[in-house]
């Protein structure tokens, strides 16, 4: 079977525009071990999300382990189901492929031409588990 489609009717998306404010529902699709100008570690987050118009699309999030970030950390495990009851030696395998809700913002940087940039970032307590909001099978975006 051949088709013809007729492309200039379908707007184009740039993948690398924002997403827009709200609350989705993610996966950890990656995880990396990093550390910051300074040797602090972290964990360098790509969020892949699971549903609606905007399925498919890749959030960033460092989550660093410097004594003031060790709160976010926490809620982030819980948010992905994690106990912190305990020591967790918490590596990129303990958190790939787990699902959680994240809370998305819309930051507005200067780009090193001048002009204005736009992107995602996940606020310090913008992290959620499923149950917290969302269904497993919700489709949409949740407003927060």
């Amino acid at each position: 079977m051949t088709r013809t489609v007729d492309f200039r009717k379908i707007p184009r998306r740039d993948r690398r525009e924002p997403v827009p404010e709200g609350r989705y529902r993610v996966e950890i699709a990656q995880a990396d071990e990093n550390q910051n100008r300074h040797g602090d570690e972290r964990l360098d987050l790509r969020l892949r999300v699971l549903d609606g118009e905007y399925r498919g699309a890749l959030l960033f999030d460092r989550i660093h382990f410097s004594e003031r970030a060790l709160p976010r950390l926490k809620l982030f495990l819980e948010a992905v189901g994690i106990a912190t009851d305990s020591e967790v030696e918490v590596t990129p395998d303990l958190v790939e492929g787990k699902r959680c809700l994240v809370d998305v913002v819309v930051d507005t940087y200067t780009k090193s031409d001048g002009s204005e940039g736009r992107k995602n970032s996940v606020p310090f307590r913008g992290y959620h588990p499923i149950d917290a909001g969302g269904k497993e099978e919700d489709e949409s975006i949740i407003p927060f």
